[in-house]
């Protein structure tokens, strides 16, 4: 079992919840308190991860419900269209799950294609 420790995270879940301790276990929130000492973390695994969270805020993952994951614009030609998501910026912004759109250019792009995109982004 991987467990993580994060200490004194400001919690938004939506509401503010103080700062608290969160204790994930393989991946999944187990336990959200306002102090687990790392005693008590140590004794479920010796190969704890702690993270010091007393400078960041802690909320759940967004949900974006407008995006075009494989890019937009092209209705004025190949020069006005913009490059399709990558991962990485979804994470970096907290976002954990996306709807994905087409758009209005249905020359250049498809939903098959559309498709493939969200399953590459999995």
């Amino acid at each position: 079992m991987s467990l993580v420790l994060m200490k004194r995270g400001e919690i938004y879940s939506p509401e503010y919840d103080g700062n608290k301790d969160i204790l994930i276990a393989n991946d999944k929130i187990f336990l959200i308190e306002q102090n687990i000492t790392e005693s008590t973390a140590n004794s479920l695994d010796k190969n704890i991860k702690i993270i010091d969270a007393s400078k960041c805020i802690v909320i759940p993952g967004f949900i974006d419900q407008h995006v075009h994951i494989n890019g937009a614009g092209g209705e004025g030609g190949p020069q006005y269209r913009t490059p399709p998501i990558q991962l990485s910026e979804l994470i970096k912004a907290g976002i954990t799950s996306v709807i994905g759109l087409l758009g209005t250019d249905g020359f250049a792009r498809s939903l098959k294609a559309l498709l493939m995109k969200a399953k590459g982004l999995e």
